[in-house]
């Protein structure tokens, strides 16, 4: 028997036997081939030089896929940290893109009678705040999609939910932003038509209705789209979890406070609304800050 610290270290690496035998016909045989032939046999027969082989071959695969997961792993943190940052940045940009549209929006969000008598004026104005949601709400299918390679790691459902919700958005919005431009042409052709008469007044009462409830259905699915960025961002721990449910908690006040009271015919609560604006920011200025702490994962053959 030979034992197995007996065998040659570079025996040790080969891989196999007939690494073995080339390595032994290269040296060729030191006093007679047939004895020098009939030892290599011998030992190529022995199980503990055998295990020496696999364990050295073992080792070496090994330190190669540790090597591999380690370049990978680091990899997909600085590429987690990047993507988080620039998420950063777009969510303090989509944050505006919810508040200044809306506000440029103000002269069709008063009584029928008014805005009827007043949006012509501001035609530019509101064209220009339709301009920014509809760009506001593709950001929601961008911020989505550039998410997608890091939020599938830890959900795959969950990411392309988050896409999902982002397209429905911007269908959404597409629709909400045909009814204000509607708005927008019934004021002028009741100004040139000399002002608000019965027939303009019952048309921009049928208009407005229709374009609110649009309105409220966009809410539901913005409330939608965030509750469910921030789900992820919990689930994955990709941000502190304190942060994220405080991004869950500001939406659900957001829902209570604004949209179901909309859509129940309740007076919203706009302090309420404005809560949301805090969770996204705060989100917002971590990820500037920090990135997204992704997890290096275990290696799956271990």
């Amino acid at each position: 028997m030979v034992a197995e610290h007996d065998v040659p270290t570079g025996l040790r690496r080969c891989n196999g036997r007939d690494g073995v035998r080339r390595i032994a016909l290269a040296r060729g045989p030191p006093d007679g081939g047939s004895k020098s032939g009939a030892a290599i046999e011998a030992l190529l027969r022995t199980p503990s030089f055998t295990r020496a082989i696999v364990s050295g071959f073992n080792s070496n695969i090994l330190a190669a896929i540790d090597l591999e997961d380690a370049v990978s792993v680091e990899i997909m943190m600085k590429s987690a940290k990047s993507v988080g940052r620039l998420i950063g940045v777009l969510l303090v940009v989509q944050l505006a893109g919810f508040i200044v549209p809306f506000v440029m929006l103000h002269p069709i969000t008063r009584g029928s009678r008014d805005w009827l008598a007043n949006a012509a004026a501001s035609s530019f104005q509101i064209k220009a705040a339709v301009f920014l949601l509809f760009a506001n709400t593709a950001l929601a299918i961008g911020i989505a999609i550039a998410t997608w390679p890091v939020f599938r790691r830890y959900s795959e459902r969950m990411a392309l939910w988050l896409i999902a919700l982002g397209v429905i958005m911007f269908a959404l919005q597409a629709v909400d932003n045909a009814h204000v431009l509607s708005m927008v042409s019934l004021s002028q052709q009741s100004a040139q038509a000399g002002g608000p008469n019965d027939v303009f007044q019952t048309l921009a009462a049928a208009t407005g209705a229709t374009r609110r409830w649009v309105h409220y259905s966009e809410l539901l699915a913005i409330d939608a789209w965030i509750f469910m960025f921030y789900t992820v961002l919990f689930r994955s721990l990709l941000v502190p979890r304190a942060l994220a449910v405080f991004g869950l908690l500001t939406v659900v006040l957001h829902l209570m406070g604004v949209t179901l009271p909309l859509w129940l015919g309740y007076p919203s609560v706009t302090l309420l609304g404005a809560s949301m604006a805090l969770g996204h920011t705060a989100v917002a200025v971590w990820l500037m800050a920090k990135g997204l702490e992704e997890r290096p994962f275990q290696s799956k053959i271990r």
